[in-house]
């Protein structure tokens, strides 16, 4: 049966590694949100014969969801995991070694506290998705208005 320290030491690990898939799935997102405003300024931009407040509307739009998938995309420096060097000097090398339920909760505290590090900059980076949402729907019903206002 595992210890109390080994169950919060998995827990932890699996909280890490959940906020990895995270940050794929927000990425995930902005690369299709940029693609179908992509798609939506080809099709339905290219159907106005002329550049209406909507279309530029629409064209501020579409730039403020590149840079936030820019945003998105960049570099984050979230720590993940346990340094083999620190690990070793830390519980390998002492005299007397730690036992390995201290081992194992040190490592779970470890885990707890860049979970929190990173919890972070994943919120931001969730609202960073949700803004580049709602400014798609902008970008659409934009160029939607333009074409609208250019069939009258």
């Amino acid at each position: 049966m595992a210890s109390s320290a080994e169950i919060a030491y998995r827990e932890a690990m699996r909280s890490l590694d959940g906020q990895a898939q995270d940050l794929s799935s927000v990425r995930g997102h902005l690369s299709i949100v940029v693609t179908a405003a992509g798609i939506a300024a080809a099709f339905l931009g290219a159907q106005a014969d002329g550049h209406g407040p909507a279309f530029w509307v629409a064209a501020v739009a579409f730039v403020l969801i590149a840079v936030l998938t820019v945003l998105v995309y960049r570099p984050v420096d979230f720590p993940w995991g346990f340094g083999g060097h620190q690990l070793v000097a830390e519980y390998v090398d002492p005299v007397p070694q730690p036992d390995a339920e201290f081992v194992m909760r040190e490592l779970a505290i470890h885990a707890g506290d860049d979970y929190q590090i990173n919890k972070k900059t994943l919120d931001r980076l969730w609202k960073l998705q949700s803004w580049a949402f709602s400014i798609f729907v902008v970008e659409v019903l934009a160029l939607l208005s333009n074409l609208a206002l250019e069939a009258k």
